[in-house]
């Protein structure tokens, strides 16, 4: 389980439908933070993209 403020990054971003969350983990992944991550150390980072990839790895189509 994430931290409460790791927890409502993630959420917010979810709030955006399945394909802009795909998008941001590309982007994350290639270093390209969305602006609710840019303070965060690398290992919160890490947790919020893991969250993230967790979350939409339920799904095997996005239909957003």
């Amino acid at each position: 389980m994430l931290k409460p403020p790791l927890q409502s990054i993630v959420d917010e971003l979810c709030n955006h439908g399945c394909r802009q969350v795909n998008n941001s983990i590309n982007q994350i992944e290639a270093g390209k933070l969305p602006p609710a991550m840019m303070k965060l150390s690398a290992k919160d980072q890490q947790a919020v993209l893991g969250e993230l990839k967790s979350i939409m790895s339920v799904y095997d189509r996005c239909g957003n």
